[in-house]
């Protein structure tokens, strides 16, 4: 009997151990002037994220930008020339206006609600088509629209924090529930057995 408790707890444990945490990112090296319109596309699946076996926790979308030239008297509210950017993305600032962006990284963290429908969809002619479903295609897109010509971007990423499940366990799990009756009938054979 005890034997038996034994081999339920490790059965009840198997599907905890086929899932783990994983992040992935994919990052954009710009080490560039910006201004004026820039698309940035985050393709996830290139990275390891596979939509079969991942599901998104978190969303961190971070930038790395200086203003190419400091000035300490610019940040007052007399003065036209800020580094204004307007950023679109469907998965967290929508339309984020930055009125006076300064050196430093900026990083976001966004709980996600996995979704397998579509997220935001459009129509081609008459045709709707899905616009927005990284559950799914593993893309993320972010447009920007710098009003200056004072930005530098060092890099801009976007990283999901993911649940990883193994598909591939239940040959192991197969395995192991096989050799359970041979261990039972092994046991059989000596008298101590019947304590168990």
């Amino acid at each position: 009997m005890k034997l038996l408790k034994i081999f339920l707890f490790i059965l009840a444990l198997l599907p905890v151990s086929n899932s783990y945490a994983l992040v992935i990112t994919h990052a954009h090296n710009i080490d560039n002037q910006i201004s004026g319109a820039q698309d940035f596309t985050f393709d996830l699946i290139s990275q390891g994220y596979n939509p079969a076996t991942d599901v998104i926790n978190f969303v961190i979308f971070s930038f790395d930008i200086k203003e190419i030239i400091e000035d300490p008297f610019e940040d007052t509210p007399d003065m036209d020339e800020r580094e204004f950017v307007t950023i679109y993305d469907r998965f967290l600032y929508i339309r984020g206006i930055f009125p006076d962006v300064d050196t430093g990284v900026i990083s976001e963290r966004l709980h996600w609600t996995p979704m397998t429908s579509c997220r935001f969809s459009g129509y081609i002619g008459d045709e709707e088509v899905c616009l927005f479903q990284p559950d799914q295609d593993g893309l993320f897109y972010s447009h920007w629209h710098v009003d200056t010509d004072n930005l530098w971007m060092n890099s801009i990423s976007l990283s999901i924090e993911v649940t990883r499940r193994n598909l591939d366990e239940p040959s192991s799990l197969l395995l192991f529930l096989a050799f359970i009756p041979l261990l039972i009938l092994r046991f059989r054979r000596y008298p101590f057995a019947n304590r168990l």
